[in-house]
Formats: structure tokens, sequence, C-alpha cells
């Protein structure tokens, strides 16, 4: 699924807490993410890895920021700015964890 940078909730360093499509309360494990890494990520520290930054940029000029989490199926976050994801690889570095 989708979701918008201002559905994430909290972050801790068991995982990440965000709302859902239904207003849920959904939790993303990121010691599940660090063993799912091994099939993103070809590194020796994957397991601190919880997931991977992707930019695309559209013929038009507009920028698709987006982290995806390795979740299965993955959970996708799409940022507005660079700011913002800055700040979530702040809180989640600092929780021990990365993103590639």
């Amino acid at each position: 699924m989708i979701y918008n940078y201002g559905a994430i909730l909290h972050i801790s360093e068991a995982g990440l807490e965000y709302i859902d499509e239904y207003d849920d309360v959904r939790f993303i494990n990121f010691e599940t993410c660090g063993q799912n890494a091994g099939s993103y990520v070809q590194s020796p520290t994957a397991q601190m890895v919880v997931a991977r930054r992707v930019i695309q940029v559209y013929a038009d000029g507009m920028i698709l920021r987006t982290v995806e989490f390795f979740t299965r199926p993955e959970t996708v976050f799409v940022l507005d700015s660079d700011q913002e994801f800055r700040q979530l690889r702040f809180r989640i570095e600092e929780m021990g964890w990365r993103i590639c």
C-alpha cells in the first residue's frame, strides 16, 4: 500500500506506527524488515536496513519521492520534499536502523 508521510505517527527502536486507509493504527516491525532486506539489498549490513529510498523523475518534471519498507507486501510512503526524507532517515537512524 502507498501512504503519505503524514500518516506516520511514531518511530521507535521496534518499528514505525502509521494510520492506514481505514484509519486503523498499523505497525511496521523493523526486525522483520531487516530480515527481508536480503531480498532487496546486497550488502553485509543488509539486516540493519529496513527500507529503500526511490526517486522517480517524470518527463513533465514531476518528482515522486518514496520510501519503501521491506514488508511483504512493501509498505510505501510518499514524501513531498527532501526535508521529509531527511527527517524520516534521521529518526530511523537514531533508532539504530538504516534506509538505503
